[in-house]
Parts: C-alpha cells; structure tokens; sequence
C-alpha cells in the first residue's frame, strides 16, 4: 500500500488501484467500471477531485489525446523524470512505456540541431504495438520502420 500526506480511503483505493496498473493508463470510466465491479463505488466526481491531488502531487501523469477529447492516466510514482522523457504507449493493450534512457538525449538534441524544435516530453506520446502484444499477435500493420523513413 503506498501512501503519501494525508489520505482518505478513497484515494488510497486510487492510489493503490495505478500502483498495481502502473504500465497501463486509464480513462476515468477505466477507474469507475473497477471500483463497481469489486463493489467498492465511487462518485466521478470524487475520482475527479482524486486525480487532481494526485497530478498535483505528481504521482500521476495525465495525458489528453490531440482531439482533448479524452484524458488517460498513469501512476508514476514519486521520482518521476516524465517531464525529461518520450511515452511509448501500445495502441492494443493500452501499456505505457517510459523511454526513460540515455537516448532521449540523442533525441532531443537532434530534433533541436536538425529541425530547430525545442521537444517538451511530459506530455508526448508515440503510438505502436509492444513487444507482448507483437508476439501474440500475427497481423500486424504497416508500422514505422527504419528503412522506410529517413531523419
């Protein structure tokens, strides 16, 4: 059980829920339907308010698609780097990875140098399929590939 400050059982239920999902981001209606199916309901308004406290917090990192349409949610615990880093999320299973390494610095300076682009990360996601979902799935379509594009 994690726990940060001041907690209510609802939250900590929140917090506990992304902590066990922490690959995966989630829709408010993601968080609602769980809590209904372990019989455990709670307001969406209340979710609402939790998510707030924890964005706040910085425990969780939301991401809103181009459209703003729909906002996705991840737990990234307390030292998180999101601001500093790319997102790879998996358009099959909904899994967040974060492309936390030393080559976010080769990105970041190469898309500045060549393309005169200064790159915020914290809310930046590119789309694909993981490797989990890559093995079990036989078809797969035309993706990015390094021999079909050029820098």
């Amino acid at each position: 059980m994690i726990q940060k400050g001041y907690q209510t059982k609802t939250k900590q239920a929140i917090l506990d829920y992304f902590y066990n999902h922490s690959h995966t981001a989630v829709t408010v209606a993601d968080l609602d339907l769980f809590f209904n199916q372990e019989n455990t309901p709670i307001d969406r308004s209340t979710i609402y308010r939790c998510l707030d406290r924890l964005l706040k917090q910085q425990l969780v990192l939301k991401f809103t698609t181009d459209d703003g349409k729909n906002s996705f949610y991840q737990y990234v615990g307390q030292n998180s780097h999101c601001h500093e880093h790319l997102h790879l999320k998996c358009t099959q299973c909904g899994k967040i990875i974060h492309l936390d390494c030393g080559f976010m610095d080769e990105i970041v300076t190469h898309i500045l140098t060549k393309h005169d682009f200064h790159l915020q990360c914290e809310s930046s996601i590119l789309f694909g399929i993981c490797k989990d979902c890559k093995d079990s799935s036989t078809t797969i379509q035309a993706s990015c590939t390094p021999e079909n594009h050029q820098s």
